[in-house]
């Protein structure tokens, strides 16, 4: 793996996500918002710079609390753990649903001042195995994405403007809603 590895994630599946992040949200004080794709029901907020709590609609019954670490690129980094021993178990797409995309684009162009080209997925993600049987997420996450876990050229130390980015991610939740 490259040395640009990342704690970006940790995630708790859940048969009832939305009452699970009620939970969640009550007992660290912060504002679970949904997500701005359809493959999933999950929602998230960050927890640390950078760093955010998820609550996703649980795969398999035997599914546990997955650390997801961001890394630059996904397939090296799968081979590296499959050249020590692990093993890929899951390795999935991060769309954007079609109901959000425009207001998804909208949002990231607005709060960043930028005229980049935003993609219908935010990136890729994959549970591996280590030789131990312990499940690791890795997550690779495309540049206009940076921005939610402080990477790239988006690394900085939290401010005032991430209540705004906050903001944008209640808007996509209420369009999400309103699309369903």
């Amino acid at each position: 793996m490259s040395n640009q590895v990342k704690l970006a994630v940790v995630n708790f599946p859940a048969a009832n996500p939305e009452k699970t992040a009620e939970f969640y949200s009550k007992l660290l004080g912060v504002e679970l918002t949904r997500s701005p794709t359809d493959a999933t029901v999950s929602y998230s907020a960050p927890i640390e710079d950078g760093v955010y709590l998820s609550v996703k609609k649980k795969e398999r019954p035997d599914e546990v609390v997955t650390v997801f670490f961001a890394v630059e690129h996904l397939d090296r980094a799968i081979a590296a753990f499959e050249a020590g021993g692990g093993k890929l178990l899951s390795k999935h797409a991060l769309p954007i649903a079609p109901k959000v995309q425009k207001e998804y684009t909208e949002s990231f162009k607005k709060l960043y001042e930028q005229d980049a080209h935003v993609p219908s997925h935010m990136g890729s993600s994959a549970v591996v195995s280590d030789g131990e049987g312990n499940r690791i997420g890795l997550i690779e996450v495309h540049e206009h994405a940076h921005v939610m876990f402080k990477m790239g050229k988006y690394t900085r130390a939290r401010t005032p403007f991430d209540d705004a980015v906050q903001k944008a991610a209640k808007s996509l939740e209420k369009a999400f809603k309103a699309g369903a």
